[in-house]
């Protein structure tokens, strides 16, 4: 695919329904963008087909961020890319978050790079990463495999060339959840690492397990009742990006009182920010300035303190973050929790788009709405 999402069980049609990116979409925008058509059962039982032009073309335009409540997608048509066996990562360490943007926003417009993201290290700058596929790598810098170990997300606060598999680049994340994995301590050492092996040193292992402490744990013993889950992806339009990050550590103090650290030698830890470039997309169901440059923010935490008084439920935090977004021009994607009204979820969202789509092939509400799936999933 032109894009292909970060995490192993993120699905195809998942990631049509719901929003994808990752370090490829400066170049293709998200993963719906290379959709041809695709086979959809609707509530009335019917199987239909849909493409760009012809007679349904309005609800093609629509699937992408609908979360399923068109139907059901029963087979995909995508566009594909070549790719090289390898991929030349260069990280290019850069000492304030002006700089990063910066960079990122530049390499951007280079021809020659294949993938572009960076991670921010709070306020301190941060790890610009440029990937180009390789055919083999020099003698003198072996090829070099993530996963199992070492881990690749300690890696990104050294600078250097790293040649590695295109396939352990697609999936470089995963085996750690990004960071995720600080909150399994023993996961740090390589011979825990060894012993589990890479069928469980996935995104969906660790999700399974953490579902289950929660569910079994935590919440019947109140251990979590004041501690809240911040996990967003935010697209925010490039001129706003630099403010964004120090808005955001404001808004957000995981650096305070959050789980998920990270540290560059001789700078003090601090929480690591995933910044992923993208082209905002023509698709009225997400909508932005089409083809413009925005900067996709993705962060994971669990957060206690007095911001986080009442925990999930009160959302205290998640929604000072919907907030902010919204002021600097930006658009959550609606994989996680959301707190939006109706009323203003449809506002922002191009409510009135999806209902006259939704009136035409579900006329009698038989699936879920697009509201009820994000508010009430």
């Amino acid at each position: 695919p032109l894009v292909v999402p970060e995490l192993r069980t993120i699905t195809v049609g998942g990631a049509i329904v719901g929003i994808g990116v990752e370090s490829s979409s400066f170049k293709h925008g998200f993963f719906h963008e290379g959709l041809l058509e695709a086979d959809i059962l609707l509530a009335s039982g019917d199987v239909i087909t849909v493409r760009p032009e012809g007679e349904h073309a309005e609800l093609f335009r629509t699937i992408p961020n609908s979360l399923g409540s068109f139907g059901y997608l029963l087979r995909l048509r995508m566009r594909v890319q070549k790719a090289g066996p390898l991929v030349r990562l260069e990280k290019i360490w850069c000492d304030s978050p002006g700089a990063l943007i910066e960079g990122l926003k530049n390499n951007c417009l280079r021809s020659d790079l294949d993938y572009v993201d960076a991670v921010a290290l709070g306020e301190q700058g941060g790890m610009l990463m440029l990937g180009s596929y390789a055919k083999q790598a020099p003698s003198d810098n072996k090829v070099k495999y993530y996963g199992l170990w070492p881990q690749f997300y300690p890696s990104i606060v050294e600078e250097g060339v790293d040649f590695i598999t295109t396939e352990d680049y697609i999936w470089r994340w995963d085996a750690d959840w990004f960071w995720c994995t600080q909150i399994f301590p023993g996961l740090n050492f390589w011979i825990i690492r060894w012993l589990c092996g890479p069928h469980l040193l996935r995104s969906d292992t660790y999700k399974a397990f953490n579902d289950v402490m929660i569910k079994n744990v935590l919440e019947p013993f109140g251990l979590n009742k004041n501690e809240e889950l911040v996990i967003q992806d935010i697209e925010i339009p490039v001129d706003q990006a630099e403010n964004y990050i120090s808005e955001f550590l404001r808004v957000c103090p995981s650096g305070r009182i959050g789980k998920i650290k990270l540290r560059r030698k001789g700078l003090p830890i601090t929480v690591p920010i995933w910044l992923c470039p993208v082209k905002g997309t023509g698709f009225p169901l997400m909508p932005m300035a089409k083809d413009a440059l925005y900067i996709n923010f993705g962060f994971w935490d669990a957060l206690e303190g007095a911001e986080t008084k009442g925990g999930i439920a009160a959302g205290r935090v998640n929604r000072a973050l919907e907030d902010l977004t919204t002021t600097l021009g930006g658009k959550k994607t609606l994989y996680s929790n959301a707190y939006f009204s109706e009323e203003e979820f449809y506002r922002l969202y191009n409510g009135e788009a999806y209902k006259k789509v939704k009136e035409l092939y579900d006329p009698t509400g038989r699936l879920r709405g697009w509201y009820e799936r994000l508010a009430k999933s």
